[in-house]
């Protein structure tokens, strides 16, 4: 399809199901915004929410077999000409109240603090 249409990648939506890995291709994601505060909740097949308020949309680039450079080219160009990954800094922060190590931590010691 690039070939006969004589273009050098192919971009979707992030969220449409095409396989990416269709042909071999090289695939990137990359940001292209959020969806709007107001947008209502939709899930997948396995009840992860895939669309909704504040979430990041992504935008696939699929080029040809072994032209991964030319795909990180095209990746570059669109970031620098959107500057869309510099909007999630205007976002607020989400901070975890809980640390990876204190749930680990908690799992493997007994009552008495010796380690299980």
């Amino acid at each position: 399809m690039l070939n006969s249409h004589k273009c050098d990648a192919l971009v979707v939506p992030a969220f449409c199901h095409t396989p990416a890995d269709l042909g071999q291709c090289p695939v990137i994601s990359l940001n292209m915004g959020f969806f709007p505060g107001n947008k209502a909740i939709e899930r997948s097949d396995g009840d992860l929410v895939s669309k909704g308020p504040n979430i990041p949309v992504g935008l696939f680039f699929i080029g040809r077999k072994w032209d991964d450079a030319k795909l990180l080219g095209l990746g570059h160009a669109y970031e620098q000409a959107f500057a869309v990954a510099r909007k999630e800094l205007d976002k607020p922060m989400i901070l975890p109240t809980t640390e990876l190590r204190d749930v680990i931590n908690r799992r493997t010691k007994g009552s008495n603090g010796a380690r299980i």
